[in-house]
């Protein structure tokens, strides 16, 4: 009975063979009767993709390279169903030439994505030793923040490109975007297990350290700057990195329970308002100016912030909108009203 059994399913895989080869010599019979004219459809292209790639078209290559193969694939269907083969030799034919067609596609991919991040990637990171930081997780951490780090300096801020050392804390550990004036290896990301594949939460450490950095870090030695002052600094700081990290991602994801949280809001129904490119550049440029405008009204944080945005209103629109905004601020229930 086991020698019957063997034997059977010897056959079996002997039947599958030889269909497996018919099926491949039909296709390259095809592809053989159908001339030059096949392989240039299939895989002219492939260059072509990468070529419009390397003019920072990625999404366009990508769907250049992976047009060709399609093609070529329909064709091949179109034939098999023409012939009026059996279902069964149908689906051999549409999975081994989608297969084969398959990698070449996924060949091209690969190279547009060296392609992107040779051309793309301009921060420079470091990584404290851990397990759990691979090769790969590395270059996606490195990629989700340069994304981030390119979308602020199109927006105008001036950034280093060089990016403070990234640690793993244990789960549900230390989560920290902190660090202190001086050179950037003084200062560390720190993720927690948990999390480093949470980009929002990447992004979000990667924020905190840029406008701690902007706002807070200059004064920190400073002498005569009040406590009231350097707590607002620090509010304000918490309202820039929340909001840019939210409008980077298009969701308002903001905490609630944190200090200025009512600020965040009300900028984005500003942007919901007046559109992505006015707000950012609100905040932007009152972050760029926020050194060359004196702090008033320290002792009343909804005054203090609004004075500030003051001046990137007067770069944005020369305050012609400064009524319409501050309506809205005062919907979300802030104390704007200046002396």
């Amino acid at each position: 009975m086991d020698e019957d059994l063997g034997s059977s399913t010897g056959s079996l895989y002997l039947n599958w063979l030889l269909s497996f080869i018919n099926v491949v010599r039909w296709l390259w019979r095809k592809i053989w009767d159908w001339g030059p004219l096949a392989w240039i459809v299939g895989t002219i292209l492939i260059p072509v993709g990468i070529v419009v790639a390397q003019e920072r078209m990625y999404g366009l290559g990508r769907t250049l390279i992976a047009l060709g193969p399609l093609l070529l694939l329909l064709k091949i269907l179109h034939v098999s169903i023409g012939e009026h083969k059996p279902a069964k030799e149908i689906s051999a034919v549409f999975v081994i030439s989608g297969l084969a067609l398959m990698v070449v596609t996924y060949g091209g991919w690969w190279a547009v994505s060296k392609i992107e991040w040779k051309q793309e990637v301009v921060i420079k990171m470091t990584f404290k030793s851990s397990p759990v930081l691979t090769e790969r997780t590395q270059r996606k951490i490195i990629w989700q923040i340069n994304q981030y780090y390119l979308y602020l300096k199109k927006i105008g801020f001036e950034l280093p490109a060089e990016i403070p050392p990234l640690g793993v804390s244990p789960s549900h550990g230390i989560i920290s975007g902190g660090g202190s004036p001086g050179p950037t290896y003084y200062s560390s990301l720190i993720i927690s297990e948990d999390a480093i594949n949470n980009s929002s939460v990447l992004i979000s450490i990667y924020s905190i350290y840029t406008f701690n950095r902007a706002l807070v870090w200059p004064d920190a030695y400073r002498r005569g700057i009040s406590r009231a002052e350097a707590d607002d600094d620090e509010v304000a700081a918490w309202i820039l990195s929340c909001y840019f990290s939210a409008s980077f991602s298009g969701r308002n994801v903001c905490q609630k329970d944190t200090p200025g949280y009512k600020w965040v809001d009300a900028m984005w129904d500003v942007r919901k308002s007046y559109g992505q490119d006015y707000a950012d550049g609100l905040m932007c440029f009152t972050e760029m100016m926020w050194k060359n405008l004196p702090a008033k009204y320290v002792d009343t944080f909804d005054k203090f912030f609004r004075y500030k945005l003051i001046a990137g209103e007067s770069v944005k629109n020369n305050a012609s909108e400064e009524p319409k905004i501050d309506l809205i601020f005062k919907q979300h229930g802030l104390d704007i009203t200046l002396p």
